[in-house]
């Protein structure tokens, strides 16, 4: 065998956000080959709220109980137009994953989610007993009828010889099975799921079946796809098709099918290319083999998704706005939007490779798919095209330009002067600059914006001669240009923040352990960094991180002194003292406070306050009083408490009647160990230069 090649040339897949429920389910089906399928079923299935005529909506994420899923509904963005509306948080841990294994057991057990649904979250141990033993009861009878028919099959055949209809009984030979022997019985490989052969018996029990009807043969054919017999469903729809051509369900399941089938030969191809890479010259038989079949595997999985770009071009005109089918990641409603992205995303990539022929088998089929994709931009954009300026759009509204400048070349002109405007005129709302894991709001969004998601785009260069093309010279060139300083300064603005984030639980962490001295000594070289952007977000990044080292040295004064060990607060306090001095300017006022989002089953608190303790800032703005207020009586009676300390009394009554109106804490701290703890020849002068500094400060 010849080495093979490094690198397989295979694309990297995208990695699910942190405490997603992609995490939590690779998690719980770590080993199970059914991992993905899971995913997308769950998901699909209870993560959505569903809406009835004459019904409450169903919210069945309301199935997970609230310690695996927090729920936070988002503000909508664009009245009218389709968007998350919903952000899911999932804790990942023993309860949570065992959550998910028996949330994928009862999904396939049973057929429909209501009855999952009613059979995790009944408090009814005798309820939810008797829901699995009526559901095994149905089970055993499906189960018993397939086993007859299966059982009689081999007389039934062998009847099927010489078979005619006046003569041969195929009734009594399919009650005839006393006399089969056992080894001649041969069984399927793993039947799938029992939910899906429910939906299948059931299409084949309606009316409408009965009478014809395509729309409910599709179904059938798409349920025979998802309980993993696709060979079927290709068979079934096949048949449909050639009955009904042009009929959009029976293009759109001809279409799915294809594209399945393509992608269990592209399976195989890298299977075959694995034993021996196609870019190497074969030596052997068997690496004669593996090259043939590379090449045979990749042919037919490139034919298949060509038939089925055909197909779903044509669906695509006259798309079924309704469509009865029970497993919802099928339909076409809800696939819609993946089919729009689909299509563009192919056509896109055949323009790029073979801009007059699209890479289809004839100039008749190239012509045709053209009008097609024509009119699909003009739908597109007719009924409004806002949606595609989202960063979750960006992928799309690529791949849209490109194609519209190859189809309808006047739309490209307009949407790439709608994406302009765009860049200039998006302003992000407070909740997409909330962080939700932290709870705090930051200059920055959590979430990549237009132009970060569009630098890929700018870097295209076929997106970038069509941006040539339909722009004048100079507006092209500004575009570009915009799209990648301003994406590349957010992309920098975020890896500001996470890096923030990241060292605030270590300082956090290490404060906890005792260690407050190496505690500011991180706050410090935080502050001190010289990578910092010269953005907002630098600016109030850096203002926090040295406001920090003075929250942590006023707070080790305050451990010292409780200790009784004045001299070492005298001097903690002096540190702090000098750094606020030098820092003024950057930490004055709110400058360092960040607004932090509190959420609670009742409402959402708002709090302005510091980095590390969300506190006030104890430099310009906080009093003596306001932060040793005095303990409120159920707090007096909580053991977990902490004990409050009287000394901080003595404090508060100095502050209010010996410092003038108006004194922040920390100076007043210092003006209090000076004066009455006997630390003057260190701590006034300090206090002094402070005070002359924050005097001519605004409040």
């Amino acid at each position: 065998m010849n080495n093979r090649k490094k690198g397989d040339g295979k694309q990297p897949q995208p990695t699910a956000a942190s405490n997603s429920f992609g995490d939590l389910v690779q998690r719980a089906l770590a080993q199970s080959p059914d991992a993905k399928k899971a995913y997308d079923q769950l998901r699909t299935t209870y993560l959505k709220e569903v809406g009835f005529k004459d019904k409450p909506k169903k919210q069945y994420w309301k199935i997970f109980p609230e310690s695996v899923l927090r729920v936070h509904q988002k503000l909508r963005a664009h009245p009218g137009e389709r968007e998350r509306l919903h952000d899911f948080f999932f804790s990942i841990n023993a309860e949570a994953v065992c959550f998910v294994r028996n949330l994928w057991f009862a999904h396939q057990f049973f057929s429909k989610p209501s009855e999952v649904e009613q059979f995790l979250t009944t408090a009814s141990t005798q309820e939810r007993r008797e829901k699995f033993e009526r559901r095994s009861e149905e089970l055993e009878a499906l189960a018993s009828t397939y086993a007859g028919w299966l059982k009689a099959a081999g007389g039934i055949s062998r009847k099927l010889e010489n078979f005619k209809s006046t003569k041969t009984d195929l009734l009594a030979a399919s009650e005839d099975t006393a006399d089969l022997p056992e080894a001649t019985r041969t069984f399927p490989t793993p039947p799938g799921s029992a939910a899906v052969a429910d939906l299948i018996r059931e299409v084949e029990q309606r009316a409408s079946y009965q009478a014809g009807n395509p729309d409910d043969a599709c179904e059938k054919a798409l349920y025979f796809l998802a309980l993993g017999r696709p060979g079927i469903g290709e068979t079934i729809a096949r048949e449909v098709l050639a009955e009904n051509p042009g009929h959009a369900v029976a293009l759109y399941a001809n279409a799915v099918l294809l594209l399945d089938a393509g992608e269990r030969h592209r399976q195989q191809a890298f299977v075959h290319d694995v034993m021996h890479p196609h870019d190497l010259p074969p030596l052997d038989a068997e690496e004669f083999h593996h090259a043939d079949r590379h090449v045979e595997e990749s042919l037919q999985a490139s034919e298949k998704e060509t038939k089925a770009f055909l197909l779903m071009l044509k669906a695509r005109q006259n798309w079924p706005k309704k469509f009865a089918i029970k497993c919802y990641d099928l339909s076409p409603s809800v696939w819609q939007h993946k089919v729009d992205e689909w299509l563009f995303r192919q056509a896109a990539v055949r323009v790029r490779e073979d801009p007059k022929e699209l890479r289809l088998p004839s100039s008749t089929d190239a012509k045709s798919a053209s009008k097609m994709l024509a009119q699909i931009v003009s739908d597109i954009w007719a009924n409004g095209g806002r949606w595609m300026f989202n960063p979750i759009s960006s992928t799309f509204l690529r791949c849209f330009i490109i194609v519209a400048f190859r189809v309808q070349i006047d739309v490209a002109r307009d949407c790439v002067k709608k994406l302009e405007a765009a860049l200039d005129q998006l302003k992000l709302d407070e909740m997409e600059l909330l962080w939700r894991d932290a709870g705090m709001v930051l200059p920055v969004s959590h979430e990549p914006t237009l132009a970060e998601t569009l630098i890929p785009a700018a870097r295209d260069s076929l997106f970038s001669c069509v941006i040539f093309a339909t722009r004048p010279v100079g507006d092209a060139a500004a575009l570009l240009r915009r799209i990648a300083q301003t994406g590349l300064a957010d992309e920098h603005d975020r890896r500001t923040v996470l890096r923030s984030l990241a060292m605030r639980e270590v300082v956090l962490n290490v404060v906890h352990g005792g260690a407050s001295a190496q505690a500011v000594e991180l706050c410090r070289e935080m502050a001190e960094r010289r990578d910092w952007p010269a953005t907002a977000t630098g600016e109030k990044m850096q203002a926090c991180w040295q406001y920090a080292v003075i929250v942590l040295l006023f707070e080790s004064s305050r451990a010292a002194f409780e200790a009784n060990n004045i001299q070492a607060a005298a001097e903690r306090i002096a540190l702090a003292l000098q750094h606020a001095t030098d820092s003024l300017e950057a930490i004055a006022g709110e400058k360092p406070l960040l607004k932090f989002i509190e959420s609670d089953e009742y409402d959402d608190r708002e709090i302005v306050g510091d980095f590390l303790h969300r506190r006030p800032n104890i430099v310009t703005d906080t009093r003596a009083s306001d932060f040793f207020r005095p303990p409120a009586p159920w707090e007096q009676a909580n053991p977990l408490h902490v004990h409050h300390m009287a000394c901080w009394d003595d404090f508060v009554k100095w502050s209010e009647g010996e410092c003038p109106p108006g004194t922040p804490l920390l100076l007043a701290y210092g003006y209090w160990l000076a004066r009455q703890h006997g630390q003057g020849d260190m701590l006034l002068p300090r206090c002094d230069a402070l005070a002359a500094r924050i005097r001519p400060c605004p409040k």
